[in-house]
C-alpha cells in the first residue's frame, strides 16, 4: 500500500444511496492529499476503530463462549441420564415421585422446544435468504444470510437486513430485481412467522406455544442470548407448578363437594 498507495474503491461502494457520493468524493481527497483529509477527522477515526476492536472482541468473546457451549452440551448430553439421577432424586424428594419428574420433563420439553423452534427457524430463514441473495446477485450474501441467522434468533426477523437491501437496489435502477427481492423477503418473512410455532409446538411438548415464546422474548431482554433458554425454563417450571397447583385444588374441591354429598 506505501508503493502503490489506496486502491480504487468499488463500484458498488461508491453506488451505495445517500452515503455513496460522500464515501466516493472523500476516498478521491485521501487519494489526492491523504494528510490533509485524515488529519481533522483524526479523533474520529481513533474513536471509531476502538470501537471496531471492542465489538469485534465482543463478538469474538460471545463465538468462543458459543463454541464452550456446545462442546459442554455434547458431554452433558453423553452422560445425561447419571448426571439427572441425583436431581431426580431431589425433585422426588421435594415434589413427590409424580410431580417432580414432570417438572423435569416440563423443564427439558421446554429447552428443547426452543433449540428446534427458534434455532431451526432461523438456520431456513437463513439458507432462504442465502440462496435469494446468491441469485440475486447481492455482495457478501453469505455475511448477509448469517446477519438474518442472528436477527431471527435474538427475534428481531430479518426485515432488518432485506428493507435496506430492496431499497438499494430500487434506488440503483434495478426495477426487476427490486421486485424480485419484495417477493422473495415477503416469503422469508412468512417461513420466519409460520414455521417458528409450528416447531416450537411440535417439540414443545405439553407446553404451550405462548408460555414458551414469553420465556424467549423475556429472558433475551433480562439476560441476552442465553436468557432465552433461561426464560424458557423459568417459564416452563412456574406454569408446570401452577397447572400441578390447580389441578391438586380441584380435586380437593372435587372430594368436598363428594364428601358433602
Amino acid at each position: 500500500m506505501k508503493q502503490h498507495g489506496l486502491p480504487p474503491l468499488p463500484n458498488w461502494i461508491a453506488t451505495l444511496p445517500i452515503v455513496g457520493e460522500q464515501i466516493k468524493s472523500f476516498w478521491k481527497n485521501i487519494l489526492i492529499n491523504p494528510q490533509e483529509t485524515i488529519g481533522p477527522h483524526e479523533p474520529q477515526i481513533k474513536a471509531a476503530f476502538n470501537h471496531v476492536l471492542t465489538t469485534g472482541a465482543g463478538m469474538l468473546g460471545a463465538t468462543f463462549q458459543f463454541v464452550l457451549g456446545i462442546i459442554i452440551s455434547a458431554f452433558f448430553l453423553a452422560g445425561a441420564e447419571k448426571m439427572l439421577l441425583p436431581v431426580k432424586a431431589a425433585m422426588k424428594h421435594l415434589l413427590g415421585a409424580r410431580d417432580g419428574i414432570e417438572l423435569l420433563q416440563a423443564t427439558g420439553q421446554a429447552v428443547k422446544g426452543i433449540s428446534i423452534g427458534v434455532m431451526g427457524t432461523a438456520f431456513f430463514a437463513a439458507l432462504i435468504s442465502w440462496i435469494g441473495f446468491a441469485i440475486a446477485g447481492v455482495p457478501f450474501a453469505l455475511g448477509l444470510a448469517a446477519l438474518v441467522f442472528f436477527l431471527v434468533v435474538i427475534q428481531v426477523g430479518p426485515l432488518l437486513v432485506w428493507i435496506p437491501l430492496i431499497i438499494w437496489y430500487a434506488t440503483l435502477g434495478h426495477t426487476s430485481w427490486t421486485i424480485f427481492l419484495v417477493i422473495y423477503a415477503v416469503g422469508v418473512m412468512i417461513i420466519d412467522t409460520i414455521l417458528k410455532p409450528i416447531l416450537i409446538a411440535k417439540s414443545g411438548g405439553k407446553l404451550p406455544f405462548l408460555v414458551l415464546f414469553l420465556g424467549v422474548v423475556g429472558g433475551m431482554i433480562a439476560w441476552g442470548f442465553t436468557g432465552m433458554f433461561k426464560g424458557t425454563i423459568i417459564m416452563a417450571v412456574f406454569y408446570t407448578i401452577f397447572t400441578k397447583w390447580l389441578e391438586r385444588r380441584k380435586s380437593e374441591q372435587d372430594l368436598t363437594t363428594g364428601a358433602t354429598f
